[in-house]
């Protein structure tokens, strides 16, 4: 993975604590997609991965349910890693509020 698959624009921060806080950032982005590479053996090239984590989108629906927008191989790869099912289409908050426990 290089810097190249990363879409950059112009940051102008001053401070030392801004600087340190947009180092660590950008570290920590490139560290978790290493390892996501990693656990999903190479078996796509790190542009791939971004484009289908943008991709992967949900839409509110009413007070209680959401529909996914997006799904493809990739992310069908790293659900079956990780073991989450992300390729249900429609999902109630609650379900979605039980992923991130």
């Amino acid at each position: 993975m290089s810097k190249t698959c990363f879409e950059s624009r112009p940051v102008y921060v001053r401070t030392n604590d801004r600087i340190d806080a947009h180092f660590a950032t950008c570290f920590l982005t490139l560290v978790l997609m290493r390892l996501l590479e990693q656990r999903i053996s190479h078996k796509y090239p790190a542009g791939q991965i971004l484009e289908s984590i943008k991709k992967y989108n949900c839409t509110h629906l009413d007070k209680n349910n959401w529909q996914f927008t997006y799904f493809d191989e990739i992310i069908e790869t790293i659900g079956k890693t990780f073991g989450m099912e992300l390729n249900k289409k429609y999902r109630t908050q609650r379900k979605g509020r039980s992923r991130c426990r």
